[in-house]
């Protein structure tokens, strides 16, 4: 009976203690996830948050910092053209508005070779005429005065030329060299051929002066 008893008293204080260590592994349990879980949920999120949002800063920043120099680029491309396309039409304004006083002085530089032209050819001095009338055409063909340039070329074909001889041109070695020139200068104005008639007449009459005796005394 006494046995029975031991046994029973042992029996009741092992459901007790283990009662109480499940008491109180569960009130554990329950502080733990009630007080303590929370705390490291919130926790693990504070710093899931800090880390998100320092990578979003920096994101941001990275990709402003992007934005700003693809916008400082094209803003400087743009200007940069911008900038070109102003000079372009400055210049031009500007070139229009000196063409007419170029032109004016060509003409006036013209003018005066022209003077000089005829009034040596008047003299009998063709050499020195014609030095004038090469001269004076370029001027012209600059100042687009194609009426005196006309002049100085009937000069040039009807009075210089016929009136020098191979001798001229054995004296001033430089002679051909000029009237090619006004020949080149010529041709590379000859839009529509409208010199063409005449390089062939200066052609003509140069070969003709080159082959020409001194006349007779």
């Amino acid at each position: 009976m006494a046995d029975s008893i031991g046994v029973l008293e042992s029996v009741h204080s092992f459901y007790s203690d283990s009662f109480s260590q499940l008491i109180t592994i569960t009130i554990a349990f329950l502080v733990f996830a009630g007080v303590l879980m929370p705390l490291m949920i919130q926790f693990y999120q504070s710093r899931s948050l800090r880390q998100d949002k320092e990578y979003l800063e920096t994101l941001l920043r990275t990709k402003t910092e992007e934005a700003k120099s693809e916008l400082e680029t094209h803003l400087a491309t743009r200007f940069a053209e911008e900038q070109e396309k102003i000079a372009a039409i400055i210049q031009k304004e500007v070139s229009e508005a000196l063409a007419p006083v170029e032109r004016k002085t060509e003409r006036a530089i013209g003018g005066l070779f022209h003077l000089q032209a005829r009034q040596i050819a008047d003299s009998e001095r063709p050499t020195l005429a014609l030095d004038s009338c090469c001269e004076a055409l370029p001027a012209y063909i600059r100042a687009k005065d194609e009426s005196n340039l006309q002049a100085v070329l009937f000069i040039l074909t009807e009075q210089c030329l016929p009136d020098m001889n191979k001798t001229n041109f054995e004296r001033d070695v430089e002679l051909e060299g000029k009237i090619n020139k006004v020949i080149e200068l010529l041709k590379s104005h000859n839009k529509y051929g409208r010199y063409s008639r005449v390089v062939d007449e200066i052609k003509r009459e140069l070969r003709s002066a080159q082959l020409r005796e001194v006349p007779a005394l």
